[in-house]
């Protein structure tokens, strides 16, 4: 969310610079961009005093989270040493107040923390080191009654499955945006753009998956279907998971790899399929990786599909779709990179399926059987908890509460009544 690396750079840059040239240190005419905050978290920044008659003893570039403050907390930061002129990359603690989370999260978090310094030359290696530091906050901060009690707000205010529905051009879409970044982060930013690429982050990371139902659209590509392996020589059909039972398995894993693809591999690093035919890549990009094959053609992988054999943990073909000689052979060699550091544990994290015009669709032929197990009262972890066995995998299949619906509805659309004949009472409704 908000700040790119390059962005973050420019404004450590800037902090440093305003520091040793500037009498006047007032933060805020110089730093317009905090507001867009970095990966979810709010940016404060202070130099110790408004004006320079004393040098300050450690100006600092805060990174808040989970209604951490300042002078109540623990967040990861960057200070400036006065002396030396080197950047420090570490998490803080509070110093004025003691922190408001548990003890035993302080002590993992000082047990954990990476604390390094770089010269201000370095600031590419001070971000990637900062944003390990962010994750290990995260991690931890996941297992902290803070928290939890923030996570049992959003519940009380966001039912597990509910339809925002109206006339055209009365704003469901953008309220989807807003109720889903409630949901997960807490909060929305006021900025639009920020919302908008925050959510985008998300969708990215598949921690929110959308989709859009049709008449043509049917429990295979929603739960599971089999589909014929086109890698295959001889006639072979694979089964494949949809895209609900796809994000339920990602919502129930506890040890989830968490990473960013673009940071484990480089153009003109060269692999080979599990065939043994080696490929290049010529071009990274946020969504895509695009190689060259032995034929000297070019092809785009998805860095969603390489994520999805991650999250597996399997390197063959596993009826994914896509390029399935290429993804996985790059998926094999970033899972031996990997360190305890890339996992952590989803079921900690929200989890969203949105569905636009989901009246549009034939509900009780897209959701089968799994209609009952979408009830809050029948979801893992509750009382009346409810698995089913699906008919073609043979899996034993739950939906956790930790993954809510949200669909879109117009109200002008005539196929509006059969919602109320398959879903009422599982919904909720908001116009």
């Amino acid at each position: 969310m908000g700040l790119s690396h390059n962005e973050l750079k420019s404004l450590i840059e800037t902090f440093y610079d305003k520091w040793k040239n500037t009498n006047n240190l007032w933060r805020k005419e110089f730093f317009p961009e905090i507001n867009k905050g970095y990966k979810g978290y709010k940016i404060k920044i202070s130099f110790g005093q408004g004006v320079r008659i004393t040098p300050p003893k450690s100006p600092w570039i805060c990174f808040l989270k989970y209604n951490q403050k300042v002078s109540r907390g623990v967040y990861p930061s960057i200070t400036l040493d006065t002396k030396t002129e080197n950047l420090f990359t570490s998490i803080g603690f509070s110093e004025e107040s003691e922190p408001n989370i548990e003890k035993n999260i302080i002590q993992k978090l000082k047990e954990t923390r990476i604390n390094k310094n770089f010269e201000v030359t370095n600031i590419d290696e001070l971000i990637k080191t900062l944003d390990e530091n962010l994750e290990i906050f995260d991690k931890n901060m996941n297992l902290s009654n803070v928290k939890n009690n923030q996570d049992k707000d959003i519940k009380k205010q966001h039912p597990l499955n509910q339809i925002l529905y109206g006339p055209p051009g009365t704003g469901k879409t953008y309220n989807t945006i807003n109720k889903a970044l409630e949901i997960i982060d807490g909060v929305v930013p006021e900025d639009r753009e920020d919302a908008r690429e925050r959510f985008n982050e998300l969708r990215e990371e598949r921690q929110i998956e959308f989709i859009t139902f049709h008449q043509s659209y049917g429990y295979e590509e929603f739960v599971e279907g089999i589909k014929a392996d086109l890698e295959s020589e001889a006639i072979k059909y694979i089964r494949e998971d949809g895209i609900f039972k796809k994000l339920v398995e990602k919502a129930l894993q506890n040890e989830s790899i968490n990473l960013k693809v673009n940071n484990y591999i480089d153009i003109n690093q060269k692999f080979k399929t599990t065939k043994g035919k080696e490929f290049s890549i010529v071009k990274i990009e946020n969504n895509r990786v695009t190689i060259k094959n032995s034929n000297d053609t070019e092809v785009n992988l998805s860095i969603a599909k390489i994520r999805e054999y991650l999250d597996l943990k399997t390197f063959r073909s596993q009826g994914l779709g896509s390029n399935l000689s290429y993804e996985p052979a790059i998926a094999k060699y970033i899972f031996a990179q990997l360190n305890q550091n890339n996992l952590e544990d989803n079921t900690n994290k929200n989890y969203i399926l949105i569905i636009d015009e989901i009246n549009r669709g034939n509900i009780s032929k897209i959701f089968g059987e799994l209609i009952t197990l979408i009830e809050p009262s029948k979801r893992i972890g509750t009382e009346e908890a409810l698995k089913l066995t699906l008919p073609n995998s043979k899996d034993s299949f739950g939906v956790p509460s930790n993954l809510y619906i949200i669909g879109t509805m117009n109200t002008a659309d005539r196929s509006i009544a059969q919602i109320d004949q398959h879903l009422d009472g599982v919904l909720s409704l908001w116009r």
